[in-house]
């Protein structure tokens, strides 16, 4: 479960970093809690986004910039993760879907978002942790 915490009053610039960051997250997943499917994949915008849709595109930003950008590729997905991460790939590479991640298939629950989520924050934590600040990973474009 992905936790709110309280930002440390002295801490280095990186643990200060992943406090922020861990608590924006907790906070979006906080969103979700006591929805059902059915509410969390609910479009509330004229885009059709969903609150599980933005969960499940900021779990592939945090694949994206932590894992492909700054640690260059060098992380490893568990086997669901990797299906589901590779699908919505596929459709970014196709040109099928350019908004894939913010798409949930039929078969995708809340419980199972919200545990990629919680991956791939775990992913990008130990790719924070490896690095210094001043480390500049490489972008394709």
């Amino acid at each position: 479960m992905i936790e709110y915490r309280t930002t440390p009053k002295t801490a280095d610039e990186k643990e200060t970093l992943v406090a922020f960051l861990n608590n924006q997250r907790a906070i979006l997943a906080w969103k979700l809690d006591g929805l059902s499917r059915e509410e969390a994949v609910r479009p509330m915008v004229s885009s059709g986004t969903s609150l599980l849709g933005v969960v499940s595109h900021m779990a592939t930003v945090e694949l994206h910039w932590f894992g492909e950008i700054a640690a260059e590729g060098a992380y490893e997905l568990p086997g669901e993760m990797a299906k589901w991460f590779g699908r919505i790939r596929e459709r970014w590479e196709s040109g099928q879907d350019d908004d894939a991640e913010f798409r949930v298939d039929a078969g995708e629950t809340v419980e199972e978002i919200l545990g990629y989520y919680e991956t791939a924050i775990g992913i990008a934590n130990a790719i924070v942790e490896a690095h210094d600040l001043e480390h500049v990973g490489a972008r394709d474009s």
